[in-house]
């Protein structure tokens, strides 16, 4: 598998435009193996690997904060994600142990 995602991290990090044929058929073949792209076919997959883009943040970013609208799809490749809501983060300024989520490698989340 570890191939497999460093093939599929090279070419997501290409721009869209410079991706070649073969490249996006493989990426959208790949994408079947996450739970959430199960019933989609592959036309579909290929035209949603045409507008992926990678991105990439720094320790502590915030990526998105509950209550905005939801209007991009992440798929998370390395490192890990903390997932805080409002009542988290009220607890934290108040010094309360939390129950905090964590998402690791590999996985897809979104805030739709």
């Amino acid at each position: 598998m570890g191939e497999v995602d460093d093939y599929f991290t090279k070419a997501l990090k290409l721009d869209p435009a410079e991706r070649s044929d073969l490249q996006v058929e493989l990426m959208a073949a790949g994408l079947a193996r996450f739970s959430v792209f199960d019933g989609m076919d592959l036309e579909t997959r290929k035209s949603l690997v045409e507008g992926i883009t990678c991105q990439s943040f720094k320790k502590n970013e915030v990526i998105f904060k509950e209550g905005e609208p939801g209007t991009e799809f992440h798929m998370l490749l390395k490192g890990s994600v903390m997932v805080l809501t409002l009542s988290d983060i009220s607890r934290l300024k108040k010094n309360r142990k939390s129950q905090l989520r964590s998402t690791k490698v590999m996985h897809v989340f979104s805030h739709a």
